[in-house]
């Protein structure tokens, strides 16, 4: 779930689950309390490949005029499809940006691509989709959850194919829950977490994104947190060592799915990180919700909702697109998954 900070513009990013036909027209509706608003999605333009490295792993590229991309500039991976002429799309993920020159670069695939491919000449065609919501549309006080839809023309094989519909939900909030773990503090905490680490892997990112879901899943199923209450409320930085010992537990979990036995110092960081969680949970630290400059104890419910009840919402606005057989799926719940 793409969380929306009151005040500030924001940038909605996703990946559609099948690749944008260029230049097709690719719209997001939001559902916001006063009314609904349309955006356009734009998928950043493709770079040219101009040479590929004898591992095949590596693409020197001519960016477009969109510039090098902010994601691998800002160390995240990317998803992406290599495509020229007639060729195929192949899917790759494209780990990180190698080096960085003046309208070019190189960046390093996550698998080499295979023999009988050459990409020289042709595209990176990267897979996400964005568009900037403006600060003046986004509600003033908390409110989840605000439904969206996404509407495009896929183009799959070298054709487009039928107008597709995908649908999630956003939320509205304050502050983002977000304990500003890095690779540097996890390695701190935990040094034989580079055991984990390879080329095609060179960081704990993936780790850490999809350990910071377990941790949200498991803060507010605590028997110590209020019914009304969601983790945006709670100063994210106290729990920094649990979604350490979290990240632990994602990496010992692939460890052993690939026949390394991990199985003791699993069992070990997942009861470390429950009593971690007692221990912040005997003594909360809250963020300002309502922006007095007072933090109360409990203050941040701002979001009435109580976990019960499966139906609850705190959108009464809440709408399905004027299209009664198009539900919208409301999934709060989602252990390792987007929140």
């Amino acid at each position: 779930m793409q969380k929306v900070r009151i005040g500030q513009d924001h940038l909605f990013q996703v990946r559609p689950a099948q690749p944008l036909a260029v230049g097709a027209t690719c719209s997001l509706t939001v559902a916001w309390p006063a009314g609904s608003q349309t955006y356009t999605l734009a998928r950043r333009r493709d770079d040219t490949i101009t040479a590929l490295s004898t591992d095949r792993r590596r693409l020197t590229l001519t960016w477009s005029d969109d510039g090098a991309p902010a994601d691998l500039l800002a160390g995240n991976p990317m998803p992406a499809h290599v495509s020229r002429d007639s060729l195929a799309q192949i899917p790759v993920r494209v780990v990180r940006l190698v080096s960085l020159g003046t309208g070019n670069g190189v960046v390093e695939l996550a698998d080499a691509l295979p023999q009988a491919v050459n990409p020289v000449g042709g595209y990176l065609e990267y897979l996400t989709v964005s568009c900037t919501i403006p600060d003046e549309d986004v509600p003033t006080s908390p409110v989840r959850p605000v439904a969206w839809r996404m509407t495009y023309t896929p183009w799959v094989g070298g054709a487009s194919t039928p107008q597709r519909v995908e649908t999630g939900v956003l939320a509205v909030v304050r502050d983002r829950f977000e304990t500003g773990l890095t690779d540097a503090a996890a390695l701190t905490h935990a040094p034989w977490l580079r055991s984990a680490l390879t080329a095609a892997t060179p960081t704990l990112a993936p780790w850490i994104e999809s350990a910071e879901g377990t941790l949200v899943s498991a803060i507010r199923a605590h028997q110590a947190m209020p019914a009304d209450t969601w983790e945006d409320a709670l100063s994210g930085r106290q729990f920094l060592r649990a979604h350490c010992l979290a990240v632990e537990v994602a990496v010992c979990d692939d460890l052993i799915a690939r026949g390394v036995d991990r199985t003791a110092r699993r069992e070990q960081a997942a009861a470390d990180m429950v009593a971690e969680l007692d221990r912040v949970f005997s003594r909360l630290e809250w963020v300002d919700a309502d922006g007095d400059g007072v933090v109360d104890a409990g203050e941040g419910g701002a979001a009435a909702f109580t976990p019960t009840a499966s139906s609850g919402t705190s959108n009464a606005a809440l709408v399905t697109f004027d299209d009664p057989t198009e539900a919208v799926e409301l999934s709060r719940y989602q252990v390792g998954g987007d929140r």
